[in-house]
């Protein structure tokens, strides 16, 4: 159970490691494909305690990049309670996904909200307590 246990948590983490690195490629597909699909291999090499046959499938679509593996475990035969389940393996799958997001367009976008609320802030005449100004201090946020 140790050996599926790791090598399901080693796979979970490479898929969503490469995924992370094909979203963060802006050039197109076909280089997002190419580096996630490198990512995938190399980091899933020899980290494997027991799974064999692994398969990884990657997928790029214009919002997001998904990274899938799964191989299969083989059970030694002196464990009896898969041998009558009938089978004498146990497929071990990981996952993960990261979005393709431009870094330039979510910090104009959360600025533009942390505009938004602190003129709301201005417009209701609410501060908060003991801040003694316009309540953005506290926050960790500078003025320009």
């Amino acid at each position: 159970m140790s050996f599926f246990l790791h090598d399901r948590c080693v796979m979970n983490n490479a898929a969503y490691q490469a995924a992370l690195r094909g979203s963060r490629i802006k050039t197109g597909d076909n280089a997002v494909f190419g580096t996630t699909e490198k990512a995938a291999k190399d980091l899933i090499d020899h980290a494997l305690l027991a799974t064999e046959d692994v398969a990884q499938e990657v997928t790029v679509t214009g919002s997001e990049v998904t990274v899938s593996y799964e191989g299969k475990l083989r059970i030694p035969p002196g464990v009896l309670f898969f041998r009558i389940a009938g089978s004498d393996e146990i497929p071990v799958r990981g996952s993960g996904k990261a979005k393709r997001k431009d870094p330039i367009l979510f910090i104009r976008e959360c600025r533009m909200v942390e505009n938004m609320a602190a003129r709301l802030g201005k417009a209701g005449g609410s501060h908060s307590e003991g801040s003694g100004g316009n309540g953005r201090e506290g926050a960790g946020i500078k003025e320009r």
